[in-house]
């Protein structure tokens, strides 16, 4: 097996996107792909579900290695007092029809976005493409929030344990603060009523 490479710590970029953005919004690290995600993009979506079939634990083992990159990455940002916003993508790739809703990214990118969450910050897990058999598999894993097409199907799965970007973010009280939250028009669900669900 290869060692692990060297994780940097310059937060300049992020030091520098931070003070440009100020109080007008959020500065988010991006975290790049998730451990599955990341393996995919170096075999391909048809070698990668060929190879989780015929070599299934080298492909956990790369996908573990992947995982432990990552989070040697968030330690050094975490120290650094880099966030408490990040993002992460890739999801998409473990998804059917190549894949099986147990193959889900969930023993991954847990490990992950618990850590953000134990630091106190939150996660932005950009998925895109035919999500819908492995919606569970987002809330297993502790995402924050997901930006998908689907709304009404994703509504009635997640009720009020999960956030959903669509459109432009909205102030929201939430106890004594203050933050923005995403915006969803109740339109968009074809109930015919105004107003956003948050």
């Amino acid at each position: 097996s290869l060692p692990l490479p060297e994780v940097r710590n310059d937060m300049g970029a992020f030091l520098a996107a931070q003070l440009d953005v100020g109080d007008a919004g959020i500065a988010e690290t991006h975290l790049g792909f998730n451990p599955a995600g990341f393996i995919a993009e170096l075999c391909g979506s048809e070698t990668f579900a060929l190879l989780s079939i015929t070599h299934r634990e080298l492909l956990h083992a790369m996908c573990e290695r992947q995982q432990d990159l990552l989070l040697r990455r968030l330690d050094v940002l975490l120290a650094a007092d880099v966030g408490p916003f990040f993002s992460i993508l890739g999801q998409e790739y473990l998804v059917p029809p190549l894949h099986g809703p147990a193959d889900f990214n969930v023993p991954f990118d847990r490990p992950i976005i618990e850590r953000i969450h134990d630091a106190g910050g939150f996660i932005h897990v950009h998925c895109h493409g035919s999500v819908a058999r492995v919606f569970d598999g987002f809330l297993a894993m502790g995402a924050d929030h997901e930006a998908m097409g689907f709304v009404a199907q994703a509504l009635q799965i997640i009720q009020d344990r999960i956030v959903m970007r669509q459109l432009e973010p909205v102030r929201v009280a939430v106890g004594d603060e203050e933050l923005l939250a995403p915006r969803i028009p109740v339109g968009a669900l074809g109930d015919g009523h105004g107003g956003d669900i948050v």
